[in-house]
């Protein structure tokens, strides 16, 4: 299944092994968690997990505008029964978010320009008036790391 989702989707075998290495580390350690309570098949949570690591590969490889083509219809995948895996990404967020209000209005700015406007050092240093494009990845290094700590 994880073989087949990946060669139709910019991979080959080997990535598809790779992947799903991965995939059963990543699962192996979820099922470590004292909180894990399994809500879906094991097979909805192998594909999903797969899928999502091949998505961040994609992503790491530069092929952003790629689209993924889905199986879960030919497979016969719930993707529905996975509701604790949205449930703690969406806990994940929330989180996130909450830290993101407490940060000072500096960082704020800083991190939403590179992270949710896509803009460069350079041009983020000349925006808010750094000396410099590594001034202003300094401040955003520290940015990154209160937020890490409050979260």
């Amino acid at each position: 299944m994880v073989k087949y989702f990946i060669t139709k989707n910019q991979g080959n075998e080997q990535d598809a092994e790779d992947i799903f290495q991965e995939t059963i580390y990543v699962l192996y350690n979820l099922v470590l968690k004292p909180d894990f309570s399994m809500s879906a098949k094991l097979k909805t949570l192998i594909y999903s997990i797969a899928r999502n690591l091949w998505i961040t590969e994609l992503r790491k490889r530069g092929n952003r505008a790629t689209r993924i083509k889905s199986y879960e219809r030919y497979l016969k995948v719930d993707m529905s029964s996975h509701g604790h895996l949205v449930q703690a990404r969406e806990e994940a967020f929330s989180k996130i978010e909450k830290a993101f209000k407490v940060l000072g209005e500096n960082c704020q700015k800083i991190l939403g320009m590179f992270y949710f406007h896509r803009k460069s050092m350079e041009e983020i240093a000349t925006l808010l008036d750094y000396t410099n494009a590594d001034n202003a990845k300094n401040q955003k290094y520290r940015c990154i790391q209160n937020l890490k700590r409050m979260i």
